[in-house]
């Protein structure tokens, strides 16, 4: 092909054209660093407002072992995540100019696939946007 190069492949790229060079991944790992700092301060911000004594592992493990945090009904269940939905779509514009054109849906795991489905699936919205992207 004229003008296309003779080997494959972003290692073979020229430095100036590459975007992936060892500064960025340096930058990027060093921005994950200050993240997850940042994420577990939170959390140890929230561990010490409710008030636990332990350690974050302690505090996760009692999280896990609390069962009002759990949905035992599963109409419960959905219309807890359609809740967060709403308040993920009232965000959105605030958050981006474009915004895809099909809408998505909550729904649960049909009874056929829900032994051996995981947690949660997607399954993206045809092409033409006719349809809703579903997560279940």
């Amino acid at each position: 092909m004229v003008g296309a190069r003779q080997r494959r492949g972003v290692v073979r790229v020229p430095r100036e054209v590459s975007h992936h060079d060892r500064d960025d991944a340096d930058e990027v790992h060093e921005l994950g660093l200050r993240e997850v700092a940042r994420i577990r301060g939170e959390m140890e911000r929230v561990k010490n407002e409710i008030g636990h004594s332990g350690d974050l592992q302690s505090f996760f493990d009692a999280l896990r072992a609390d069962p009002s945090l759990y949905f035992t009904d599963p109409a419960e269940l959905i219309a807890g995540y359609q809740a967060i939905q709403q308040r993920v779509d009232a965000g959105m514009p605030l958050l981006f100019a474009r915004r895809p054109k099909a809408g998505f849906e909550i729904r649960p795991v049909e009874a056929f696939r829900a032994a051996s489905e995981a947690a949660g699936s997607y399954m993206p919205a045809a092409p033409t946007a006719s349809a809703q992207a579903c997560s279940t």
